[in-house]
């Protein structure tokens, strides 16, 4: 059996990989590679994890696998009565199963220490590579897509810039020793490349986040040890110092898409998805079906089949249903991630607006990101007293 579990999850790091090389979290048009990870992914689930969710009496997941059958089935069923495209029924049902990854994952990672360390640094790896893929074309080492791939928008990407600076401010808070100064400059640097890629698009929401996660970090920091706090915020006064004209120029960025854009059109946009699912009680119920599309305001009236909140997306394909579900799904992710909060302060952080964003603002919830955000705050939060950064809440950041 352990030799079963060690290649599933060498598959699941080779999918991981992959994607982190060659795929996007959207793509417009799924290519070749976007296959060989999906099927890197259904090796990695394996068998034990299909017999898991069939299970009549199970207790465990018991909401996640309502959710996963209930999406297997009803808005599926749906989407093939309307006569959805089914690429856009495929495509659907890929994101699905990607937001019920922790299904299939969880119990594979969470009892082996091992592999839940080498699973956390394994997705900071990928967020790296996405922002060095992202800052490519503009700085001429890589050829420009000939499609928009959104790598800056992934949720892997800020979750691994969060990741590295509590990172850093841990090893910072070990003192002025050359070796500790080596290590947090390495990641100081993969830091910056991630930040880079963020102010390339303007990511208003990210960066947003760092800059709260980075005073919130500080401040708890300073209230639980005020003197190893001391020698990190210096430096962090330097760096700020020393690129001052730079975080000059990306406020003035951000000031100026705010002026042009405001809020990119979400309200309107949840009110366009209400329209369109209000036909009728059985849509307003079971929701419009894998594959459906609506004109979205986001987007100029385009007509879509996405939205930018993953609660308006459930609303318009599996309806008041479906969106239950998922919101009780969600009240369990934010129960492990709680437990998450209470052992580690800056893991938290770095999962809680990866989470919070794609909820509610981007359309990165329907990429295999999130899904592996959600999975690895299920995997976190299973076990009190195993979260796998080194500075607990209980002492200090």
């Amino acid at each position: 059996m352990a030799g079963i579990d060690a290649l599933r999850f060498f598959c699941l790091l080779m999918a991981l990989c992959l994607y982190a090389l060659f795929g996007s979290s959207t793509p417009d048009h799924p290519g070749v590679w976007e296959v060989v990870v999906g099927a890197a992914l259904l090796l990695a689930a394996g068998v034990p994890a299909a017999f898991e969710i069939i299970k009549i009496n199970g207790s465990r997941f018991l909401w996640l696998r309502s959710l996963f059958l209930f999406g297997l089935l009803v808005p599926f069923a749906i989407g093939v009565g309307k006569g959805a495209e089914l690429t856009l029924i495929l495509r659907d049902m890929a994101a699905f199963f990607f937001l019920t990854l922790p299904l299939f994952f969880t119990d594979l990672i969470s009892e082996k220490a091992a592999y839940m360390k080498f699973f956390e640094w394994a997705l900071a790896g990928a967020g790296v590579v996405f922002a060095l893929r992202a800052l490519g074309p503009f700085y001429g080492y890589m050829a420009p897509s000939q499609e928009l791939l959104y790598l800056a928008n992934s949720p892997l990407v800020l979750f691994a810039a969060l990741f590295l600076f509590g990172k850093v401010f841990e090893i910072l808070h070990k003192g002025p020793a050359l070796r500790n100064l080596f290590w947090a400059g390495l990641a100081g640097a993969a830091l910056f490349i991630l930040l880079s890629s963020m102010l390339l698009d303007v990511q208003r929401a990210t960066l947003g986040a760092t800059l709260l996660t980075a005073c919130a970090l500080v401040s708890v920091s300073f209230v639980r040890s005020p003197l190893r706090s001391l020698f990190p915020v210096f430096v962090l006064i330097v760096v700020i110092f020393l690129t001052l004209p730079f975080l000059q120029e990306a406020f003035h960025s951000v000031s100026l898409k705010t002026a042009q854009v405001g809020l990119n059109m979400r309200l309107q946009e949840a009110r366009a998805v209400v329209t369109s699912v209000s036909g009728s009680f059985g849509s307003v119920l079971f929701g419009l079906g894998w594959g459906a599309e609506f004109a979205s305001p986001a987007v100029g009236g385009i007509s879509v089949n996405f939205t930018h909140s993953l609660l308006t997306y459930m609303f318009l394909k599996t309806g008041l249903a479906g969106l239950s579900l998922t919101l009780i799904y969600l009240g369990t992710v934010f129960r492990r991630l709680y437990a998450v909060f209470v052992e580690d302060v800056s893991l938290g952080f770095s999962l809680l607006w990866p989470l919070l964003i794609p909820v509610f603002l981007y359309a990165s919830h329907k990429s295999l990101d999130f899904g592996l955000i959600l999975l690895l705050i299920y995997i976190a939060g299973a076990k009190p007293g195993s979260s796998l950064l080194s500075i607990p809440a209980k002492t200090a950041v």
